[in-house]
């Protein structure tokens, strides 16, 4: 799943390394991936069209899910698993970290870092990446 991810999504001249960053079995150089995956617009193929889902809330990410979607299963880069997609996703909102879910080849669900806004709410990046 992660080759899936790294092969269609990321642009060429960072595929071999961040490949071995996401499989490494320590901690810490998943982290150093994740970190450089925060910058989007750097790491992702320009090609790849997406909607931004960062001012809905929610329940209307979930609905979206569950109308465009239409797929029972995700794949959480972050965790390895392979579990219900609208679970997978609540998780990821959850836990205020960056999440990447592989819901096919052709589509992910990025999930970004919380931040603070000045005044004092939580942000986070939310988008559907997807191949035409």
């Amino acid at each position: 799943m992660i080759e899936i991810f790294v092969n269609n999504f990321i642009k060429p001249q960072y595929r071999e390394r961040l490949l071995y960053e996401l499989k490494s079995i320590k901690t810490n150089k998943r982290e150093k991936a994740f970190i450089k995956l925060l910058d989007y617009n750097e790491y992702f193929l320009e090609t790849l069209s997406k909607i931004d889902l960062s001012h809905k809330t929610d329940q209307e990410i979930i609905r979206i899910l569950k109308t465009d979607v239409k797929l029972d299963n995700g794949y959480s880069l972050k965790w390895q698993t392979n579990k219900d997609l609208i679970k997978t996703v609540i998780n990821a909102i959850n836990s205020y970290s960056l999440d990447i879910i592989l819901v096919d080849e052709n589509m992910i669900i990025y999930l970004g870092e919380v931040y603070h806004n000045n005044d004092g709410s939580n942000a986070s990046a939310k988008f559907l990446f997807y191949k035409l």
